[in-house]
């Protein structure tokens, strides 16, 4: 006996209606993704031990937003992670920043997707950014919190989403 609240003939139509339209909203979230990638850095991550991401930027046209992946266990014993980050372009120039992510409320209940082990926070650190040149720009990623070294953090990357052309470069 069916225990479905449509009509039998109903149920494979409605069903696969509702696997392409959950397809298709989840490629269009993924489409204006051009870099993802994560390193593991735990179950200890000390000082000077440094991530790389490295990232072919072809459309200098374009505006970006740069985010931060934290992935962390519940017993990560912060509300924050303070970042060194190192950009390196395709020219050798360099951009050195400090960035906070924030992990928790002030109330201690997490932000970004948990389950009853792991985090997923992604924090976004550059709106609307620019690449003027065309090649490799590197993101070097370390940690900047007292604790050395810092425990619960568990892996640690960036994600970098096109925005579209913002007319020529000048």
């Amino acid at each position: 006996m069916s225990t479905s609240p449509l009509p039998p003939t109903w149920t494979w139509p409605v069903r696969f209606a509702c696997f392409a339209l959950a397809a298709v909203a989840l490629s269009a979230c993924q489409e204006n993704r051009v870099f993802e990638q994560n390193q593991a850095v735990g179950p200890e991550w000390a000082w000077g031990e440094t991530r790389r991401f490295e990232v072919n930027i072809r459309d200098t046209a374009s505006l970006y937003n740069l985010f931060i992946n934290a992935r962390h266990t519940e017993r990560y014993a912060y509300a924050n992670c303070w970042l060194n980050i190192r950009t390196i372009g395709p020219q050798g120039d360099t951009l050195r920043s400090r960035v906070e992510l924030r992990l928790a409320e002030a109330d201690g209940s997490w932000l970004g997707e948990c389950n009853t082990a792991m985090c997923l926070q992604r924090e976004l650190i550059g709106p609307g950014q620019r690449f003027p040149k065309s090649g490799t720009y590197v993101f070097e990623l370390e940690q900047d919190m007292r604790e050395n070294p810092l425990t619960g953090m568990q892996d640690i990357g960036i994600r970098l989403e096109k925005l579209g052309s913002s007319g020529p470069v000048r």
